[in-house]
């Protein structure tokens, strides 16, 4: 199920501030343009009721944590 808890952009500013506090150039914004996320509660086991956060670039790879992200820009190992 889809939930909306905080818009696309209030996530997306906070991942570009994640990125830059790991060294990232303040221009990581731009590296995020056309970026995307999604947020889906989990619907049964142990963890249900809680959610997930998604992050889809903008050729549609899927990020299932800001850490993965930092990753992909090669800001950590």
């Amino acid at each position: 199920k889809h939930v909306s808890a905080r818009s696309n952009v209030d996530k997306l500013t906070a991942l570009r501030d994640f990125l830059v506090a790991l060294g990232g150039n303040s221009n990581s914004a731009l590296l995020l343009d056309g970026w995307t996320t999604r947020t889906e509660q989990r619907a049964s086991g142990s963890s249900a009721g809680t959610s997930d956060t998604y992050f889809f670039d903008t050729k549609g790879a899927r990020f299932r944590s800001r850490l993965e992200v930092a990753r992909h820009f090669r800001l950590i190992a």
